[in-house]
């Protein structure tokens, strides 16, 4: 291992504020059961489960025969793959000095924790930004298998050791369900990571795929996503092109050979968190996560799903709250055993619950949605959870119907079959008034939601000074939800979020019940680009107030700025979106949005545009990234700013006196 340490005296600059060159960044590489092992057999043998009628075809012979195919034609595709330990530093080591100014690959005898450990720290001292790649397996533990097992613990554990969070960029490890690991990672430092879904099948080609990508200055989150939908057409290809050199009757199972409908491909997707459009020359970098965090994944659909070629969601880690272990543990420490041994066994029931829904659910959940379906998820056990059409409607994201259907699960079984369960039809009405957000809308009707409400206090393990810098924003509710109005051939969608106080801050600071301000600003134009063509003006209108609290913004047609659109043609979208906060002030934290569009004006070509806009409580609006590309043929020229609207600046007002009584009066002596 060749990690340089400079001299002590030197202080490393942990936020990046101004731009590096290459020789500022190091690649770690952990390469763990010396280098990469191709798991052709594993993946054949999942292949001939999936194909109709292969497994009365294939002998043991042909299947060697398969294996040793796939293998050949594999490396061929990905010619650089990287098989053993030897390749690996070639592969990486190129990337020297152009790319990196360090590469330390850690294989065989230093393929430890403790090696990653003491690299992470030394290149964190040195003031380098770290991107690194984990070549090994893992499991549903929640560990990378390595001498030491790097696990979330230990993982969260090196933020603490080392005194502040670790200089780490990127992390990429598509060993099995690393993508359980994700937020340990950001905890730890990084700003963006990926891993796998659950068990990974293809590791090598998306690897291989991935690394290209990022070397050619994709995006992490693009060179991830691409990366998988490229090895499902390279494997397409491969594989039918085996099987049909096979000949007769092998020929005619090629058809049937889609990578992208089977379950094991999908388990091998991969998740992103954190700020995926860094690319490998980004070294001005935003400030690392603190404590606990909920961030947006972003996931490849299956091919069943609705049409976004993506998914956000909360983060993969999802973790029942405190108030929802309080929630939990009213209904099912009366069915455990008394003292310690009954605690454990609520404990593991959560947990295994949690860890479900992480591995298992993509689609967004808000916290009070995940601690619902861990409650039921506890009541009826993940072997019944797995099959239910909760988990149907959860994968297919139809979260509206899911109340619903948690409230059928209301029937025990008796000598005669089943009956009805009063108790269980009164835990079940709760579970579901919960899921449904009840608590943020209105006082909630059952009991147990009610004393839910008032346990979410998230600033109770806070100081003075913590708790009025997280104030508002820790206590916040946001939902996405999605909506679109159409115009003609004007097609305009937008999510949903809000931002509100809980309800018992609600309580506690009468002056938030006043009326709040409202403010309507220009969002996004269509210009005109001669007489007779279409143009149109959008608007953003929401409700703020001096607490913080953001009612949710609607996105609405200026019908006197906006012409008939019949021969023209324009769709824009717009996605809410997590940023890390920035500010000591939570109240000044916007809510944040993603647009991207494309605009017709004659049907002769568009331009296409894209960008970034925040609001806040006060009426402020900032746009920022914006880029237009012009692919008309009308000689035109746009600048960046001729779709968005203009920035307004808004006063940050006093924090209100109960406001701050309130913050104060919930940390403890």
């Amino acid at each position: 291992m060749s990690t340089t340490r400079l001299a002590p005296s030197r202080t490393p600059s942990r936020a990046w504020s101004t731009p590096q060159s290459a020789a500022d960044r190091q690649l770690v590489v952990l390469i763990h059961n010396g280098g990469i092992d191709l798991g052709i057999p594993e993946l054949v043998d999942k292949l001939i489960a999936a194909i109709p009628g292969a497994s009365t075809v294939v002998s043991d012979d042909m299947r060697a025969r398969l294996i040793s195919l796939i293998r050949d034609k594999l490396r061929e595709v990905t010619d650089t793959l990287i098989e053993s330990a030897d390749l690996a530093l070639n592969e990486f080591g190129a990337a020297k000095p152009s790319l990196y100014g360090e590469v330390t690959v850690l294989r065989d005898s230093t393929a430890t924790f403790a090696e990653l450990r003491t690299t992470l720290f030394d290149a964190t001292r040195a003031g380098r930004v770290i991107d690194l790649l984990i070549l090994s397996h893992g499991g549903s533990g929640r560990y990378i298998d390595a001498a030491g097992r790097v696990g979330a613990d230990s993982i969260r554990q090196l933020r603490a050791e080392f005194g502040g969070p670790l200089s780490i960029r990127s992390v990429y490890m598509m060993n099995c369900v690393g993508s359980s690991l994700n937020g340990p990672w950001l905890d730890a430092g990084a700003r963006t990571s990926v891993g796998t879904h659950d068990n990974n099948y293809l590791p090598e080609p998306t690897t291989h795929f991935f690394w290209t990508k990022w070397k050619d200055g994709q995006s992490f989150e693009t060179a991830a996503m691409s990366a998988y939908r490229d090895t499902i057409a390279a494997m397409n290809a491969l594989v039918r092109g085996v099987i049909v050199s096979f000949g007769m009757p092998f020929s005619l199972l090629a058809s049937q050979v889609d990578f992208a409908e089977w379950d094991f491909v999908r388990d091998s997707r991969p998740e992103v968190v954190g700020a995926g459009t860094l690319t490998i020359s980004t070294d001005t970098l935003p400030a690392p996560v603190s404590g606990t965090h909920s961030l947006l994944v972003t996931t490849v659909l299956p091919t069943r799903a609705p049409t976004r070629g993506v998914s956000r969601a909360l983060s993969a880690g999802r973790a029942v709250s405190a108030a929802g272990r309080a929630f939990v543990t009213r209904w099912e420490r009366p069915l455990l055993p008394p003292g310690d041994e009954g605690d454990a066994e609520l404990t593991r029931r959560i947990a295994s619950a949690e860890d479900f829904l992480s591995l298992k659910v993509a689609h967004p959940l808000a916290q009070h949605q995940i601690d619902a379906l861990v409650s039921f998820a506890c009541g009826i056990g993940a072997r019944a959870f797995s099959r239910s059409r909760v988990l149907t409607m959860l994968t297919d994201g139809d979260t509206a119907g899911v109340p619903a259907e948690i409230s059928r699960w209301t029937r025990v079984r008796t000598a005669g079959g089943t009956a009805e369960s009063p108790a269980l039809a009164e835990r079940r009405r709760a579970e579901a008034e919960l899921f449904s957000g009840t608590t943020a809308l209105a006082v909630p009707a059952s009991r147990e939601v009610r004393e839910y409400a008032f346990q979410q206090n998230p600033l109770a393990a806070l100081t003075a000074a913590e708790a009025i810098q997280v104030g508002l924003a820790a206590a916040a509710i946001v939902q996405t939800q999605v909506n679109a109005f159409p115009g003609g051939t004007l097609n305009v969608s937008y999510d949903k979020q809000q931002r509100l106080l809980t309800p018992e801050a609600r309580l506690q600071m009468p002056g938030a019940h006043r009326p709040k301000s409202t403010y309507t600003r220009d969002l996004l134009r269509l210009p005109q680009v001669r007489a007779g063509t279409a143009y149109a003006q959008l608007t953003i209108a929401w409700e703020g107030n001096d607490y913080g609290e953001i009612s949710t913004p609607i996105v609405s047609r200026d019908l006197d700025r906006t012409s008939d659109f019949s021969r023209s043609d324009a769709s824009i979208a717009i996605s809410a979106v997590s940023r890390i906060p920035t500010g000591t002030d939570p109240r000044t934290w916007p809510l944040c949005y993603h647009y991207e569009g494309r605009y017709d004006p004659v049907g002769n070509g568009d331009w296409t545009f894209l960008g970034d806009f925040e609001v806040n409580a006060f009426g402020g609006i900032r746009f920022t990234n914006q880029r237009v590309a012009d692919r008309s043929l009308l000689g035109d020229s746009w600048g960046h700013d001729s779709f968005r609207g203009p920035d307004v600046t808004a006063a940050v007002p006093t924090i209100p006196d109960d406001q701050m009584a309130y913050l104060r009066g919930h940390v403890p002596n």
